[in-house]
């Protein structure tokens, strides 16, 4: 019963502190990919069962972001899944302190949210994609661009966008500075990858089970 206690008590700090963003940027953001769902709106996506039971059929980390399932020919996106949707979501971590302005581009339609930190709960809509436009294309309808967010450098907030797709070209991205997506040296992915000191935890209380099972086996011997 003990070594199945220490067991449970490290699980759960591995676990806990695996899913926490990381403090610094990891390069990377999470994306996800939906296939054979019809329709072209964002709530096509959203209503899916594979959506709500969180079961995307590709999951890729992407050094930007932006989704383009068959690459970038100019702002021209290979035609690859069609009836698809994608998620990208993350943390973003602001370089400096200000107000920061976000853009979106999309194939066909798409919803951006930001968090007022790094819990998912405290998102909100900030910008979007009514009908499909090409690549990178920021400026085509004004609601792709939010209004002005206060971020302050060191905190991390939690970002993320939904893109539907029909048939043509899928693509998604998002910018804050209205020319290029944002860099993966702003962003982290979910479930990333500890950092040291939370590798340095789990260890300690794995190490703390290893000692509980021999000092067990030593006492039944």
């Amino acid at each position: 019963m003990k070594t199945l206690k220490v067991l449970i008590a490290a699980t759960a700090i591995v676990i806990s502190q695996a899913q926490a963003a990381p403090t610094i940027p990891q390069g990377l953001i999470t994306e996800e990919v939906y296939l054979d769902i019809p329709g072209d709106q964002v709530s096509d996506l959203i209503g899916s069962s594979k959506f709500q039971n969180g079961t995307p059929d590709l999951v890729n980390s992407r050094t930007s972001f932006e989704y383009a399932a068959g690459g970038l020919d100019s702002t021209f996106y290979a035609h690859t899944y069609d009836n698809s949707g994608a998620r990208m979501a993350g943390y973003f971590y602001p370089p400096t302190s200000g107000d920061y302005t976000f853009w979106i581009a999309a194939d066909d339609t798409a919803i951006l949210y930001l968090s007022t930190d790094e819990n998912p709960a405290h998102k909100s809509q900030i910008a979007s994609v009514p009908s499909w436009w090409f690549g990178r294309a920021y400026t085509h309808n004004p609601s792709q661009q939010s209004a002005p967010v206060s971020l302050i450098q060191g905190n991390v907030y939690y970002i993320e966008a939904l893109m539907k797709e029909n048939w043509g070209g899928e693509h998604v991205s998002v910018s804050i500075d209205g020319a290029s997506p944002i860099p993966g040296s702003y962003l982290s992915p979910l479930g990333a990858v500890p950092e040291p000191s939370t590798c340095l935890a789990g260890i300690a209380a794995l190490s703390m089970l290893a000692m509980s099972i021999r000092a067990n086996r030593k006492h039944r011997a």
